[in-house]
């Protein structure tokens, strides 16, 4: 199921990113729709997808410039899966779309940094720190996009290394 929300269109974009906007993709319909809320002043449409399948295939359909992933529990497995599906796409737009992903808590951290996300957002999330996350993933340029997932990379062996557990 795919919605949008009411958002202007989106301002100058940079060579070589999409253009669709941001695409939220959860199991939680109410945490969609806040989600939403909260990302429409980004002055990027936003599309709000209950299922990994449909994000999937919206994503490459159109690509958009940041996927946020939202799945509870169990399903955070899903968040991997439907990264790794993403970055196996063809084209070199939708692959190389930022992925943003929340999750109950920090179990997989570290398998997602090196899956390639650009931010890892634990529940309860914020309002402040969801709407930072999406914007830098919208605003870093290639470069600072490659030192900001460097940065998290050796932030979560850091961690793995303190905590095998919890790795």
């Amino acid at each position: 199921m795919l919605r949008r929300s009411r958002s202007s269109e989106p301002p100058g974009t940079r060579s070589g990113t999409a253009t669709s906007g941001v695409v939220v993709a959860g199991d939680d319909p109410d945490a969609l729709e806040l989600m939403g809320r909260l990302l429409t002043p980004l002055g990027e449409p936003v599309s709000l997808i209950g299922d990994t399948a449909s994000a999937v295939a919206a994503v490459a359909a159109s690509p958009c410039r940041v996927l946020v992933l939202a799945f509870h529990g169990e399903a955070q497995h899903t968040n991997l899966a439907t990264l790794a599906s993403v970055k196996r796409q063809t084209d070199p737009a939708v692959a190389g779309t930022p992925v943003i992903i929340v999750a109950d808590d920090d179990h997989h951290l570290l398998d997602a940094w090196q899956a390639g996300i650009d931010d890892h957002l634990v529940r309860p999330v914020r309002a402040d720190a969801l709407v930072a996350a999406v914007r830098g993933a919208l605003e870093r340029t290639e470069a600072e996009r490659a030192d900001h997932q460097r940065q998290g990379l050796n932030r979560a062996r850091a961690a793995a290394l303190a905590d095998p557990d919890d790795a």
